[in-house]
């Protein structure tokens, strides 16, 4: 049996220089004393935001990760994790902003047990109730230090440097209504399909030009290192929470065809290209974010297609409706209880993660439990 712990040390840390998931790298360190002490722990939070600032949030924001837990020979389960400054990790529906399981859960989980897979995360702060994204770009350049992008409800960009004491806002003059980071640079997109990458002296330069006849609402997503569009538009804006934010025309939704279009960037025309087929892919959308995953991965049979939040159920809200949009069935979209393999992705959690053990030892605890 082989002794990592005899591994010289820089190779160690060359190794997880190539890591690229800050829970890798945890992962990474718990293979022995000695690697815990060549690798420095990743901090969660890059920053706590000074109070009193340009847009006024509070000091603190809250990460959230997606992780994709994958048991030998049993069916995978989908979840979402948020951590914020306080030493408490919860575990939510992955494209529910709402739905959260028991945060003591997330302890009675034993994560080293199973492989699982990083498919990436974004940070929340809060403009007064209204929850805001923001994404960190790293620019890819060891000299230049990190910064924080967000953008207000009217969609105005404003960024967060080290070394700042305060948000800068950039008076770019046009509403953005995503932000996303690709290879460390930050991008954001107008209703219009418009986009622009921000760079780390605040200047602001066109990334893709605006989509014929696209008005609806569009997410960014990040997949294998390209940059997608999807934009929902005709009968699709009407069945999602996303046109109360969005301002979009309940009657031009109801009148027409569920329509949900999905573009690649081509950054040397910086034009939006529209695919006919995500492949492999699978995206899901939903709580200010989206993230793809391949078919082969989530133990499905097929791929090419979008699966994203309809509306949330206030009776259960962690049972909330999803549905899913195939790009070979224009025009078709179904609620996602009609794809037994997507739906077992969710909720309920699966047997072998013991969360029925885990609600009945709860209940133990408060006295509740009857068999």
């Amino acid at each position: 049996m082989v002794d990592w712990s005899n591994l010289p040390g820089e190779l160690v840390i060359l190794i997880s220089e190539k890591l690229d998931s800050e829970f890798y790298i945890l992962r990474f360190r718990s293979v022995c004393t000695t690697w815990r002490g060549l690798v420095p722990k990743p901090h969660n939070l890059p920053y706590n935001f000074p109070k009193n600032t340009v847009i006024s949030i509070p000091s603190c924001i809250s990460k959230r990760s997606f992780f994709l837990i994958k048991p030998h020979n049993q069916f995978p389960w989908l979840i979402k994790s948020s951590q914020d400054s306080r030493p408490k990790t919860r575990l939510w529906n992955p494209v529910s902003f709402d739905s959260c399981f028991h945060s003591l859960f997330f302890n009675y989980l034993n994560f080293t047990q199973f492989n699982v897979l990083d498919l990436g995360h974004y940070f929340v702060h809060h403009y007064y109730f209204y929850p805001v994204k923001l994404v960190v770009a790293t620019w890819q350049r060891k000299e230049q230090p990190p910064s924080l992008l967000t953008f207000n409800p009217t969609g105005q960009l404003a960024m967060f440097r080290s070394g700042d004491h305060q948000l800068t806002l950039i008076p770019d003059g046009t509403g953005y209504i995503d932000i996303c980071v690709s290879k460390g640079r930050p991008y954001a997109v107008a209703s219009d399909g418009r986009m622009v990458t921000i760079g780390p002296d605040y200047s602001v330069c066109l990334a893709a030009e605006p989509i014929l006849g696209g008005n609806n609402f569009k997410f960014l997503v990040e997949c294998d290192g390209e940059l997608l569009l999807v934009q929902f538009g005709g009968g699709a804006c009407s069945l999602s929470f996303w046109e109360h934010e969005n301002d979009v025309d309940d009657n031009d939704c109801k009148n027409a065809d569920p329509k949900i279009d999905v573009f690649r960037l081509d950054k040397k025309k910086k034009k939006w290209v529209e695919l006919t087929s995500l492949g492999d892919k699978v995206l899901f959308l939903g709580d200010k974010c989206g993230f793809a995953v391949s078919a082969s991965d989530l133990c499905v049979a097929k791929g090419n297609c979008v699966i994203f939040e309809t509306k949330e159920d206030i009776l259960k809200p962690l049972e909330c409706e999803m549905s899913v949009y195939h790009l070979d069935h224009k025009g078709w979209i179904q609620p996602l209880s009609d794809y037994l393999g997507y739906s077992n992705l969710f909720w309920p959690p699966p047997d072998w993660t013991g969360f029925r053990d885990f609600q009945k030892q709860l209940l133990s605890l408060k006295g509740l439990c009857c068999e």
